[in-house]
């Protein structure tokens, strides 16, 4: 049970990579904004979409609501999002090359953040009447 959960997790945040890679990018090259700068707005709007997402699909827990399940959600994985923002923000300040290419301190920030959150979600997600 836990493996397709997984699966789905990490299909969820292929999503949410694409999502806040799509818009960070987006923001750099279409905006003109820095990298940090336009890591924000990219990170939140993937947060939501991972929340959404890791809610239907992965847990399936559509009965619970944004109000629930956001805060918890956020919250449990506060964690592993100040890793992921934290790798990313390490990497474009240290680095120039990485700064020039933001994706990879991001990929990096993602994976490193991924398994702390599958499980924070997976509490947060958690019900008796959860089928596989």
């Amino acid at each position: 049970m836990d493996a397709k959960r997984f699966i789905r997790y990490c299909i969820v945040g292929g999503i949410g990579f694409c999502t806040d890679g799509g818009l960070l990018q987006a923001g750099i090259h279409l905006l003109g904004l820095g990298p940090l700068a336009a890591r924000a707005p990219s990170f939140l709007t993937a947060v939501l979409v991972t929340w959404y997402l890791n809610r239907g699909f992965t847990f399936r827990m559509k009965h619970k609501s944004f109000r629930e399940s956001f805060p918890a959600y956020i919250a449990a994985n506060a964690a592993g999002l100040a890793i992921n923002f934290g790798t990313y923000s390490a990497g474009v300040l240290l680095s120039d090359t990485l700064a020039q290419y933001p994706l990879i301190p991001l990929a990096v920030g993602a994976v490193i953040g991924m398994a702390f959150n599958f499980f924070a979600a997976k509490w947060i997600f958690r019900d008796q009447d959860f089928r596989a």
